[in-house]
């Protein structure tokens, strides 16, 4: 098949859907474990720190399965083959069947975190007396006195976990300011390229981990159901002739896009920020519900959808627009599955703004239920005074206003309860962290 091919009408029983990531408790439970070679869901569990593993599954993971199995279902019956649980040897095998496959897959990035670091005393040691020459390179472009601050370390408590978590910070920082890929070195005979951040440390991280193979777990892979793997071990699962269309729903999916493009002759549809899943799952039913009733490439399928979808969702979230009470707005800064570990912070200050733009309008709200309320009194003063010699009316007429009273006084006081729970939410983000806020959002959700 030639590429220009993909421009033809493509139909669902000519595209593939494999989903590498758990799709059931015990599959979320064993991407928990510390000894698998897996990065998903640990690393939902690192941004909700809170939170149990109970917790963590039913407030934040439980709708994103029911959302993505929903999906799955939809796209079978439609015709497209869905692989679930799928490993790299399931995507290989799709790639030589199907001129369209699409990828959900975790991109565990270049980021280091303390579980990274195998054994921090032992890697300093090696940084005092470094074993390679290599490291004795790393070691030499280190600032000054940093391994002797490092080192102080150790009249800590805790001098595996204080030492991890510095080492973790202290390395994101080596990603972003040190030049130790040989691509990002100048020579004599060509002068280094100019890249974006992101792949100065995709770079850098390939190069830390081949200095330091012994003493920390490797970054930059995609996770697959059965365990994370390096980009060119997923590279060469694609057929040398392969020249379909793979559609990536990961995480910062353009550095894999790079790498195959350099070695592969296939098309791909790539995400550079990080990809909410449910918004991608609603993305893929609509692409191939409109492949099933239209004579459409998937090529121009994707841009519609997303173009469309997206121009939705930016509507429905633009400020006020999602208002109407705490809940909502809660859950616009709830933490969402990303098929990426990077973290954003919690947007503290927009927050804020937003409860206050609420609870100004609840206290509005409330003066004004009060108001017809009052108003709801005299108008009954007023029908007994008209009305004094005819009890039958009156006792009509009350009965009238009496429920129209009732319900605005039981109006007033579901406004007034979420009036005292906006108060003690606005207390709790300026009393405590923002990660720490962030976390507790899906419990004050379930609370509602």
């Amino acid at each position: 098949m030639h590429v220009d091919e993909l421009y033809m009408t493509t139909k669902p029983h000519e595209c593939a859907l494999a989903l590498a990531i758990p799709l059931n408790r015990n599959d979320f439970s064993l991407g928990l474990d510390l000894s698998a070679n897996k990065d998903f869901i640990k690393s939902l569990a690192r941004r909700n720190a809170a939170l149990t593993e109970d917790a963590l599954w039913e407030t934040v993971y439980a709708h994103t399965v029911t959302t993505v199995t929903s999906v799955a279902q939809a796209a079978s019956a439609k015709g497209v083959t869905v692989i679930t649980n799928a490993t790299l040897s399931d995507v290989r095998d799709l790639f030589r069947q199907f001129r369209v496959v699409t990828l959900v897959a975790h991109w565990r990035s270049a980021r280091f975190y303390p579980a990274d670091f195998l054994n921090p005393s032992q890697l300093i040691k090696a940084l005092v007396q470094p074993p390679t020459s290599l490291m004795e390179k790393f070691v030499n472009i280190l600032p000054q006195n940093w391994i002797s601050t490092i080192q102080k370390l150790e009249t800590d408590n805790d001098i595996t976990q204080a030492l991890a978590k510095t080492l973790a910070n202290e390395f994101n920082i080596f990603l972003e300011s040190f030049k130790l890929h040989s691509d990002l070195v100048p020579n004599q005979t060509c002068q280094t390229t100019t890249y974006d951040v992101d792949y100065q440390k995709y770079l850098n991280r390939i190069a830390i981990d081949g200095i330091f193979r012994d003493f920390i777990l490797p970054g930059n892979r995609i996770e697959f159901f059965d365990e994370l793997h390096p980009i060119e071990d997923f590279v060469t699962a694609i057929p040398q002739n392969y020249d379909g269309l793979i559609d990536f729903t990961v995480c910062n999916s353009v550095l894999i896009g790079d790498a195959i493009k350099r070695q592969r002759r296939c098309i791909v549809i790539v995400n550079k920020e990080l990809a909410t899943l449910e918004l991608r799952m609603v993305i893929y039913k609509g692409i191939i519900e409109l492949l099933s009733r239209l004579d459409i490439d998937y090529m121009n399928a994707a841009a519609m959808i997303r173009h469309t979808s997206l121009k939705w969702f930016n509507y429905s979230n633009m400020r006020g627009k999602l208002m109407k009470d705490l809940k909502s707005v809660l859950r616009r800064y709830a933490p969402t599955i990303k098929m990426g570990e990077e973290e954003i912070p919690l947007q503290k200050e927009r927050l804020k703004v937003d409860l206050q733009r609420l609870q100004k309008s609840k206290d509005w709200a409330f003066y004004i239920c009060a108001g017809m309320v009052i108003l709801a009194f005299l108008i009954s003063i007023g029908l007994v005074v008209t009305l004094f010699r005819e009890p039958d009316k009156i006792t009509i007429l009350f009965g009238a206003t009496g429920l129209t009273t009732a319900g605005l006084i039981s109006v007033m006081r579901g406004i007034w309860k979420e009036k005292v729970a906006i108060e003690l939410t606005m207390a709790l983000l300026e009393n405590i962290r923002p990660e720490a806020f962030e976390s507790l959002i899906p419990v004050i959700l379930q609370k509602f």
